[in-house]
């Protein structure tokens, strides 16, 4: 049997190892922007959730018997004590008494927010999308028309 041997010069090793790491490097960023987009997703659901729960409560709702959420999978019962106003979660653990329409003014200007930080995420996803397949081709090149196989 035959043995074939492959030239590689220096110049293209070194590309070849260039490419290599911004390949890995791209496939790490594009993980991240991922991650961050699922992240973005999840709290743009909650917002809109707390949001629409709020503009159904009306005054009548006084006394009213209601779940309330302790995690995402535990409530516990409770009454409405006040129809007009509400405690709303603004982060790290931070609670603010705001009126139900503040609290739904509160939410549409959360929800604006994450939404344009979504399309900022979106925008570099697409670049690192296309980073990860240029590199991809060029190596896909390297290896194609530079490596000679020399018998």
């Amino acid at each position: 049997m035959e043995e074939k041997k492959i030239h590689l010069d220096f110049q293209t090793y070194q590309e070849i190892e260039n490419l290599t790491s911004v390949k890995e490097q791209s496939e790490k960023d594009l993980k991240t922007l991922q991650s961050s987009m699922e992240y973005l997703d999840i709290a743009q659901k909650k917002l809109t959730g707390s949001q629409h729960v709020l503009e159904k409560i009306t005054p009548e709702m006084n006394g009213k018997e209601v779940l309330v959420p302790l995690t995402g999978s535990m409530y516990v019962y409770g009454n409405i004590a006040d129809s007009n106003n509400v405690l709303i979660d603004v982060g790290a653990a931070y609670y603010v008494q705001k009126d139900v329409s503040s609290a739904v003014d509160y939410f549409k200007r959360k929800s604006v927010f994450v939404n344009e930080q979504m399309m900022k995420v979106e925008k570099y996803l697409v670049l690192a999308e296309t980073k990860q397949r240029e590199t991809e081709l060029k190596l896909q090149d390297i290896f194609v028309n530079k490596l000679s196989v020399k018998e």
